[in-house]
């Protein structure tokens, strides 16, 4: 009996107020925003007049995007949405809800800039999928509007968020997704263009072609920024696409002009590590 306690306590909780945005699995989904940002914005899942599940989010100040979408080919819709922290370039969290017997299981993936992120189908994939940028090296080598943001593709599988691997696989090392030259005409499409405007993987050159382009910088500027981010965009079209790429190796490459200049490029293996792109290849982000 005692067990059951708390169910029964959560069953006659009423529902709180806000503003109503849509009926979703049989549940009023209702949202509570506060704009000075005290206590975070809200959402709540009600049946009737009682509350199944209520998530207050302290980095939370606006929930936009709400929209019911079978994302992971059950038949049965799960809920997207999107919230914004405030603050400049960050910070936008994509989050999808699941009805389930316990009532609503959440999902999340934090991200920082590019709030127009939105789930598309594409034609011959299974199921909805998501482009988003990486913003992992925000700062580290220049301003922020010079951020090397390599796309990365994600969608719902049973353990939440995880990469779209067919999307994001390489298939020759250091040309970023094997999609681009190897897939459908609109896999390749939605991976260099998103809302009209080019991604950097629109125009993606030879492998060979850019470290002789490094090596000239290597010579010409070696403390200029554009040599970091040069050898940052060679390295990521090897790493995020290829876990098995050697970052020693690609930067011992483009250094060979002056070996040791980059010193082994420490700062770019931390942010790379940081990144969802890599977090996401050692576990999707779960449901709770």
């Amino acid at each position: 009996m005692n067990a059951l306690l708390p169910m029964l306590f959560m069953a006659a909780t009423p529902c709180p107020g806000g503003e109503r945005i849509m009926t979703w699995q049989g549940m009023a989904v209702r949202r509570r925003e506060t704009p000075d940002g005290v206590d975070g914005a809200a959402i709540s899942f009600c049946r009737g007049k009682h509350l199944v599940r209520r998530i207050v989010r302290p980095d939370a100040l606006h929930w936009t995007g709400f929209k019911a979408l079978d994302l992971d080919g059950d038949g049965r819709t799960e809920l997207t949405s999107t919230y914004w922290s405030g603050g400049a370039h960050c910070c936008f969290t994509q989050v999808v809800f699941r009805a389930n017997g316990k009532g609503v299981a959440v999902t999340r993936l934090s991200q920082r800039d590019h709030e127009k992120s939105s789930w598309r189908r594409l034609p011959g994939y299974p199921r909805p999928v998501m482009l988003l940028y990486d913003f992992s090296s925000a700062y580290a080598f220049t301003a922020f509007s010079g951020t090397v943001t390599m796309p990365y593709v994600v969608e719902i599988g049973p353990r939440g968020f995880r990469l779209a691997a067919p999307l994001m696989r390489a298939r020759e090392p250091g040309w970023g997704p094997a999609a681009l030259r190897h897939g459908p005409r609109a896999w390749a499409a939605f991976l260099r263009y998103t809302n009209g405007y080019e991604t950097p993987l629109a125009r993606v050159d030879a492998p060979a072609q850019r470290l002789t382009a490094l090596h000239k910088l290597v010579r010409d500027d070696p403390s200029g920024s554009e040599l970091r981010l040069a050898a940052e965009t060679h390295i990521k079209l090897y790493c995020y696409y290829d876990a098995r790429c050697d970052l020693p190796g690609l930067v011992h490459a483009i250094e060979k002009p002056r070996p040791g200049l980059l010193g082994g490029f420490p700062d770019l293996a931390r942010t790379m590590q940081a990144s969802n792109i890599s977090k996401l290849r050692r576990a999707p982000t779960g449901w709770r």
